[in-house]
């Protein structure tokens, strides 16, 4: 759906539910044509597609919403049915665009990797994939419900998204390890729902120099709701500071389903472990797993002698 389009159905008179519907059900056909030029049918990359049409297309897109918005504030509109278009698409179109920019790091990187892919018996590695092997990889994984565990190493940010983004919906997939890729907090955002709404994964782990705080507090925002993650490892990143200890306080707080955080080898300070402790207090299943140099900051928390069990340092 054009701008002159979308302008002539909003000129249409006072029928603004009828408009209104004209005009969401156009942008939502853009919006599904720019998924598919972003991604193939397995959701993984088609390295031939040019990024040129699809940055035309957001821009349109944008120019659309911008016609819409304009059009509420001049005539003083107060339809809901306008602002629920507005919200849901500038909600899509960013997410979209952030895709875009992924791939764009990826493709000026200019790395043409032919990684490792190793099968065991319960699990598959993935060593600096290529998006072919990740599509090999995903198919496999669909079709044999033997491996259950998936472990991702050194990958860029858009490939671990885009593999993830199937992999959270395979449901024989009980446990995520990740190391020595960047987890960023837009790849975070852009798997935010997969996340939340995931029901068969148990144990995630985002390790070794793959996550920082932006990306940890966004993490914790996807899984307050989560219901079947236990386990959550995030060692080995020393991007994690206090910065995002409250935000893994309230996960723990809220979040009735996970158990066990590991932070060890981050850059939390006395601060925020106090802040991490202060959370064990009313929640008497939750463990985090420390540093052995951290006990002595630990033990100067006022209700250390009562939470000590729970923490585990080595």
């Amino acid at each position: 759906m054009r701008v002159k389009e979308i302008q002539q159905n909003l000129s249409l008179g006072t029928d603004t539910s009828s408009a209104s519907y004209r005009i969401r059900r156009g942008m939502r056909m853009e919006i599904e044509q720019l998924q598919l030029l972003l991604t193939n049918k397995t959701g993984l990359l088609d390295q031939n597609e040019s990024l040129i049409d699809i940055k035309r297309e957001l821009a349109e897109l944008k120019e659309q919403i911008s016609v819409i918005s304009a059009h509420i504030f001049n005539k003083g509109e107060e339809n809901e049915d306008y602002r629920d278009v507005i919200r849901e698409w500038r909600k899509k179109l960013t997410l979209l665009a952030e895709i875009v920019k992924l791939r764009d790091e990826d493709d000026d990187k200019g790395e043409e990797t032919v990684g490792v892919v190793e099968w065991d018996n319960d699990r598959v590695f993935l060593t600096k994939p290529s998006a072919d092997q990740c599509q090999e990889v995903i198919i496999k994984l669909k079709d044999n419900s033997s491996q259950n565990h998936i472990y991702l190493k050194r990958s860029s940010p858009f490939l671990a998204y885009l593999l993830l983004s199937k992999v959270l919906d395979i449901r024989t997939i009980k446990r995520i390890d990740i190391k020595y890729t960047k987890i960023t907090k837009n790849v975070i955002v852009l798997l935010s729902d997969k996340i939340t709404n995931s029901s068969s994964l148990d144990t995630l782990v985002i390790n070794n120099d793959s996550i920082n705080d932006d990306g940890v507090i966004a993490l914790t925002q996807s899984l307050m709701n989560n219901k079947s993650v236990t386990g959550l490892h995030l060692c080995h990143n020393p991007g994690i500071t206090s910065t995002s200890a409250q935000s893994l306080a309230e996960l723990l707080l809220y979040n009735h389903t996970l158990s066990s955080l590991y932070l060890r080898h981050t850059n939390i300070d006395t601060d925020g472990l106090h802040l991490l402790m202060e959370s064990l207090r009313t929640n008497t299943q939750k463990k985090i797993w420390l540093d052995t140099y951290k006990r002595l900051p630990c033990s100067s928390f006022p209700h250390y002698k009562a939470i000590k069990k729970r923490l585990y340092f080595f």
